[in-house]
């Protein structure tokens, strides 16, 4: 039946194919914001197909999403949803396109988030608390480690660890030389390799791990350098929880997975053997102002240096 209210309308889009034959955790994320919406505006609101009353339905639903205190994310994000549900209302009742409130609310510029790379003395904390006899690490957060300490020694993005094939690491042409071919990590570049890493002896370690792993395995499904206890492709949703609970038990503070590849950044740019040009081509940023970013300190990193004047 053709919803008529905007009630209607979200309860039609998450009953429907498109949204529970998704993954858990995004069939959470539509729910709330579904949920935030209909707190927000009344209920009951016409689901219509007028441009005119769809811009005076936008003007009041921005004046409410657009609180004091409500961060740019955020209402971007409600904007994102609201966007979702009237082009799936459009595919599937016909309703025209350019009654969605959505076309009609400015897109906001995401605020700076605080950096918080990974430092050397958190790395070292890992290898402590690994070789530690008080160490209580289970065999996949073992695994999270050496990934962690891996993916800070490389610089990579984690999803360019998590797509790392065995074949992709190769020799130099002296033949003497291991290298990383990173492939496609930008769709313009898929199948091509967008940038090497050298395998440093730190770096080679954690590979020797990786294939020791893969050659434990009962069953290895997967052409990847890493893979979980099953012998899968590392999915970023459980690497990412798995990654969390690791953090947790070593007693280290919150961070993302990204904030490894942060880490590495820094210590390239300020290392005086290398500096900003080497940080560029490690992480394959392709204009340097993205490497610079890096180079800038954070406000917590600034308080800290302040705090002895």
């Amino acid at each position: 039946m053709k919803p008529t209210t905007f009630r209607e309308l979200v309860q039609a889009y998450l009953s429907s194919p498109s949204v529970i034959t998704l993954s858990p955790a995004s069939i959470t994320k539509y729910t709330r914001l579904s949920h935030t919406l209909l707190e927000m505006m009344n209920p009951v609101l016409t689901y219509t197909s007028d441009p005119v009353t769809a811009t005076t339905v936008s003007h009041a639903w921005y004046a409410k999403m657009k609180v004091e205190g409500a961060s740019n994310a955020k209402v971007n994000g409600l904007k994102e949803h609201i966007k979702r549900l009237y082009s799936w209302g459009t595919r599937s009742f016909g309703v025209a396109y350019d009654s969605n409130p959505a076309l009609y609310m400015p897109k906001l510029r995401h605020e700076a988030a605080e950096s918080n790379p990974f430092t050397l003395d958190d790395t070292l904390a890992i290898k402590d608390y690994m070789n530690s006899k008080y160490c209580k690490l289970i065999e996949s957060e073992v695994l999270m480690c050496n990934i962690m300490l891996f993916l800070f020694a490389t610089g990579m993005r984690p999803q360019e660890m998590m797509d790392l094939k065995v074949s992709d690491i190769v020799m130099d042409d002296n033949g003497k030389d291991r290298l990383i071919a990173i492939k496609g990590s930008k769709a313009r570049e898929a199948g091509k390799v967008s940038r090497y890493l050298f395998v440093t002896d730190e770096i080679a370690h954690y590979i020797n791990f990786a294939m020791q792993h893969r050659a434990s395995r009962t069953a290895v499904v997967s052409d990847t350098l890493w893979v979980t206890a099953r012998g899968n492709k590392l999915h970023p949703t459980s690497s990412h929880e798995l990654f969390k609970r690791t953090l947790k038990k070593i007693g280290l503070p919150d961070k993302q997975q990204y904030d490894l590849r942060r880490g590495c950044a820094t210590n390239i740019i300020h290392d005086p053997r290398y500096g900003v040009t080497v940080a560029q081509k490690q992480l394959g940023h392709k204009d340097i102002k993205t490497t610079m970013i890096y180079e800038q300190l954070g406000k917590k990193e600034a308080a800290r240096l302040f705090k002895g004047h």
